[in-house]
């Protein structure tokens, strides 16, 4: 089962399973960079499945040395959700806004 098809639930776990991920640098914050194409059989960074040649696939720069890493649509989005409400608590947490 991709992240695509997966029940609300199933979403929930990846929210939870990347927000652990940021908070342990498993995962790095990412902004709106990223190159989307199809799938290339590589293993997304959020979920660890492959991205079939059928899914849509997120390259996204950041990693350690500058290394793309891949992640299926929906894995992405939330990736980036996360890192966005990540950095607006940091924010608040150093006396911004």
């Amino acid at each position: 089962m991709t992240p695509e098809s997966a029940p609300e639930s199933h979403n929930d776990e990846l929210r939870q399973r990347v927000r652990r991920a940021l908070t342990s640098g498993a995962l790095f914050l990412v902004d709106r960079r990223s190159r989307v194409g199809r799938g290339s059989g590589k293993l997304c960074a959020v979920c660890t499945s492959a991205v079939a040649e059928g899914d849509v696939e997120y390259e996204v720069p950041g990693a350690v040395n500058g290394t793309v890493v891949v992640a299926h649509l929906t894995c992405y989005l939330i990736w980036r959700q996360e890192s966005e409400a990540a950095r607006l608590r940091s924010d608040l947490g150093e006396g911004g806004m």
